[in-house]
C-alpha cells in the first residue's frame, strides 16, 4: 500500500452502486493518472472530482489481483478513528412513526378492523395519517 497519498481526478466510473447496509457507495473507477481500482465511500461521486488517496494491491477469495482505493480523510470517509457518534433520536422520528404507523394498519388489517377490500391507496393514506399521529406524539413526547 502506498503510504503518502496522491491526488488525481476520477475519469471514468466503470460501475456504481450503493450499498443500503453500509449507506455507501461503491465504484470501479480509472483515474485520470491510470491508477484504477475499487473504491468505496459515503460521498457521491460522478466523475471529474479530484480525491486524494492510496491504492493497495490485493488478492480477492477466487485469487484475482485488484486495487483498493482508499480516500484521505479530506475526501470523505477514511475509516479511521473517530469512534461511534450518538445521533439525535429526534432525527429518526419520521422514519419510526412510519414504520410503527405500517404495522398498526396491517395489524388492524388483519383482526378485520380495516376490511381487507380496502384499496392499496386507502390503506396508504390510512398508514399515513397513523404516522403522523405518531410522529407529532414523538416531537410532543419524545426526548
Amino acid at each position: 500500500m502506498s503510504e503518502t497519498p496522491k491526488k488525481s481526478t476520477i475519469q471514468n466510473i466503470k460501475t456504481k452502486k450503493f450499498n443500503d447496509e453500509y449507506k455507501t457507495w461503491n465504484y470501479a473507477v480509472v483515474l485520470a493518472n491510470q491508477d484504477e481500482g475499487f473504491l468505496s465511500s459515503k460521498k457521491e461521486f460522478t466523475g471529474g472530482e479530484e480525491i486524494e488517496y492510496t491504492i493497495e494491491a490485493l488478492k480477492s477469495a477466487a485469487e484475482k489481483d485488484y486495487n483498493k482505493i482508499k480516500l484521505a480523510s479530506a475526501n470523505g470517509f477514511s475509516g479511521k478513528g473517530g469512534g461511534f457518534q450518538k445521533s439525535n433520536p429526534a432525527d429518526n422520528y419520521p422514519s419510526f412513526a412510519l414504520s410503527y404507523g405500517k404495522d398498526v394498519i396491517i395489524a388492524m388489517i388483519q383482526n378485520g378492523n380495516i376490511p381487507k377490500t380496502a384499496t392499496s391507496g386507502e390503506i396508504a393514506q390510512t398508514i399515513v395519517a397513523t404516522a403522523d399521529k405518531f410522529l407529532k406524539w414523538l416531537k410532543e413526547n419524545g426526548k
